[in-house]
């Protein structure tokens, strides 16, 4: 075996052929058809025609991380006039120890977190979770999620 660079003529037709399989590797060459000229005889076609494919596949076939998709619901998330507080709170528990899970050793700002579901509470809700929250930054607590999750239980007490 020989190591080849990725944009050489023979790793690009494995990368398109192989790794990508047919309905992607034609819906990419149909794509590059109309971008730029098809040169079979030449190595500066194979060089673009790699970055053309990864920048195809990053531009229209990128997921979403399961991390970045729970963040967003958390950060979309707003309680109405209808919606019981508990009811709420529990929903954003829900997704807080989903995301507790799902993150594993990756860093979530979780002051941020709290400073989003402080704008998603309703009045009078809002300055309860406030006041609450206030009180475990005072006393020198980790803003961690359990810092949150307890702060909720406070609120559905009250």
């Amino acid at each position: 075996a020989q190591w080849k660079m990725p944009t050489s003529p023979a790793a690009s037709r494995a990368f398109l052929s192989a790794a990508l399989g047919n309905t992607l590797s034609n819906e990419i060459m149909t794509a590059q058809n109309k971008a730029f000229p098809t040169d079979l005889a030449s190595r500066h076609y194979y060089f673009l025609l790699h970055h053309f494919a990864v920048s195809y596949l990053l531009l229209h076939h990128k997921k979403n991380d399961h991390v970045t998709a729970l963040l967003q619901s958390l950060m979309t998330m707003r309680q109405d006039a209808t919606t019981e507080l508990a009811v709420f709170l529990g929903q954003v528990a829900d997704r807080l120890r989903e995301l507790q899970f799902a993150s594993g050793a990756q860093a979530i700002a979780v002051s941020h977190l709290a400073n989003v579901i402080l704008t998603s509470l309703a009045s009078p809700f809002n300055d309860w979770y406030y006041q609450e929250y206030r009180q475990h930054i005072l006393q020198g607590r980790p803003v961690t999620i359990e810092t949150i999750l307890s702060t909720f239980r406070v609120m559905v007490e009250r």
